[in-house]
């Protein structure tokens, strides 16, 4: 695909950018007019990222090129890109695009959604726990929509801790699991063990592999859904979502199309942003965090300050 003019290239990008608004209408209308203007180019939403690469390629050349020297001596240059995608608000939109969440709720997995791509800079990945009473409450779709949003998402409805190791040896994912509430976690220490010392830098299984003793880490992002609740010392380990039913009368949600190029050029944004934030490694902490509380919440109010939103980030559980 050879992307369109600059200029068309860079309305694109703006309305992507716009699709991340605060103001719903400002969102919804930006998506309308994305989806215009793509198909009035005979673009398609999978051709979102390659323009928004050329706008930003086309603004670097115009960048350097106009770069002046004023009579002191000084250099200066001029960035007509504006200002850089909120990833945060971006995934906001999606999750109430999609799931049935409260506003704190909200903001405390999309920062989940975001620590994924940069847990490894800190000493503590925080599980996630999609809690829900009945069946019917929306974990399976948020699990979906998770799996097209975080840094290497493996999604599966059981799984064993010999997989999880076997797994992450290889290459650092995302675990998303469903039906948790059916992987029998309370007569299961292994694969229990697997999903608490993940918690943790460092953490690890040791078995005996092809001869010799070996040290197997589990270190990786977890969500965890299930009916009910999930043993104590993992639930002391998580960020709890209790879910609840969507009811008839309130605002539609829309199905989650794992074809939807809206995901794949998301997720490219949220990887330019986890490639060039600099998170500050000891965020101020609200005085009620102690202990583990504080060890789950620290590297998701370090995103939240980085994009603007430390303010807004919901009150610890």
């Amino acid at each position: 695909m050879n992307p369109p003019p600059p200029k068309i290239c860079k309305r694109i990008r703006q309305f992507f950018r716009l699709m991340g608004s605060s103001n719903l209408n400002e969102s919804a209308n930006a998506r309308d007019k994305l989806t215009n203007l793509l198909s009035k180019h005979n673009l398609s939403w999978n051709d979102i990222t390659a323009c928004v690469a050329a706008a930003d390629e086309d603004d670097n050349f115009r960048s350097s090129a106009t770069t002046t020297t004023s009579s002191h001596g000084q250099s200066h240059s001029q960035n007509p890109s504006g200002p850089a995608i909120n990833v945060l608000d971006l995934v906001l939109r999606l999750l109430e695009r999609h799931v049935d969440l409260t506003a704190d709720q909200r903001m405390a997995v999309a920062l989940w959604t975001l620590h994924t791509h940069v847990f490894g800079r800190f000493q503590i990945t925080p599980r996630l726990a999609l809690l829900s009473p009945v069946r019917g409450c929306g974990k399976t779709t948020l699990l979906v929509l998770l799996e097209q949003l975080c840094a290497d998402a493996d999604r599966n409805d059981n799984v064993t801790a010999a997989a999880i190791y076997h797994l992450i040896a290889h290459r650092e994912h995302s675990l998303l699991i469903d039906e948790g509430d059916n992987l029998g976690l309370l007569n299961n220490p292994v694969l229990r063990a697997a999903f608490n010392a993940g918690h943790r830098r460092g953490g690890a299984i040791r078995r005996f592999l092809r001869g010799r003793s070996s040290k197997l880490s589990v270190f990786a992002p977890l969500a965890v859904a299930a009916i009910g609740s999930l043993p104590l010392p993992l639930m002391h380990r998580s960020v709890i979502i209790n879910m609840q039913r969507h009811m008839p009368n309130e605002a539609r949600l829309e199905p989650v199309n794992e074809f939807d190029p809206t995901f794949p050029a998301s997720r490219t944004e949220i990887e330019k942003w986890a490639a060039t934030c600099k998170l500050n490694p000891e965020p101020d902490m609200p005085g009620e965090l102690h202990n583990r509380a504080a060890d789950n919440w620290r590297v998701l109010l370090a995103v939240a300050d980085d994009l603007g939103h430390g303010h807004a980030a919901p009150p610890p559980r």
